[in-house]
């Protein structure tokens, strides 16, 4: 996701069908992003489920997002 307002959107979508709940397990700096391990649980399959979320950050904005 890149982009202020298509992060938002995949959150807010993300939010309401899944209903989930991240809670931060990690964090660490490499090759410029922020890396972010957190455990996710929520309505979805395969819940709880450790998911890594990759920031890229201009100042204190997020510019882009990857969750794998």
């Amino acid at each position: 996701h890149q982009g202020r307002q298509a992060i938002r959107n995949w959150w807010l979508a993300a939010k309401a069908k899944y209903r989930h709940h991240a809670e931060p397990i990690g964090m660490e700096q490499a090759g410029g992003k922020t890396i972010v391990r957190a455990t996710v649980t929520g309505d979805f399959p395969g819940s709880p489920a450790v998911l890594t979320f990759t920031f890229g950050l201009a100042g204190d904005r997020i510019t882009d997002l990857e969750v794998g």
